[in-house]
């Protein structure tokens, strides 16, 4: 399983949560939540750019994450490309990348994790 998959079957489990309206699930997970997530998240950004950001720079977003606010994720190659990671919205894509400010480096990069998950 690549960075990418690892990160988004994360996040379905707590998609599912949240839509079957397990708020107490949610918060059973409390703080051991956010590390397994923290990791994941280093290993996407490292994946795609190369490089890894602080891990309190992921965690006050996986904090924000889990309490159902959106993730503007400005990755570890200087901020340039970016994802948006969400759990709310069954409309929305858990994990998506903004092709139109992202690095080509990066988008190739996301292209060929997608490839290696079919």
């Amino acid at each position: 399983m690549n960075a990418r998959q690892a990160l988004t079957q994360r996040l379905q489990g707590l998609h599912e949560l949240v839509m079957a309206e397990d708020y107490a699930g949610l918060l059973e997970l409390g703080p051991g939540a956010t590390d397994p997530l923290v990791t994941l998240a280093a290993q996407l950004d490292e994946a795609l750019t190369g490089g890894q950001l602080p891990p309190h720079q992921y965690r006050s977003h996986v904090e924000a994450l889990l309490v159902g606010e959106d993730w503007l994720w400005h990755l570890a190659d200087g901020g340039y490309s970016r994802l948006t990671v969400q759990i709310v919205d069954p409309e929305r894509p858990l994990i998506a990348i903004d092709r139109g400010l992202s690095t080509a480096r990066v988008v190739a990069a996301w292209d060929a994790l997608a490839r290696s998950s079919l």
